[in-house]
């Protein structure tokens, strides 16, 4: 019993000097800006290749961000359509209070 704690205390204390690292590097501002990755669209691109300048800002970040790829919709389950129905209502609910929100401002600013 005792090598397994010191066998997990070891791998807490391996993850511990990582976890300080990355915040290092990230704090100190060494980490590259990846910003956000979608896959591209299956037609966008040769043969989808490096897609929205990807090679010419290899160092500073990938590129702009395309259009993410369409969904696989035939793999996702009952549960998962359902969430994502949840989601896209929820979404729509949200952007119909800030619609109405920002029409009203626009109503007292004339």
């Amino acid at each position: 019993m005792v090598t397994n704690f010191s066998a997990l205390v070891a791998q807490v204390q391996i993850l511990k000097r990582r976890f300080d690292f990355l915040e290092e590097l990230i704090l100190s501002g060494r980490f590259p800006d990846l910003g956000p990755i979608t896959d591209p669209a299956p037609d966008a691109g040769v043969g989808g290749g490096f897609v929205g300048g990807t090679v010419g800002r290899w160092p500073g970040g990938f590129g702009p961000v395309t259009d993410p790829s369409p969904e696989d919709l035939v793999n996702l389950g009952k549960v998962q359509i359902e969430a994502r129905l949840a989601e896209i209502a929820f979404t729509r609910q949200r952007l119909d209070r800030m619609e109405g929100l920002l029409k009203e401002q626009l109503g007292k600013k004339k």
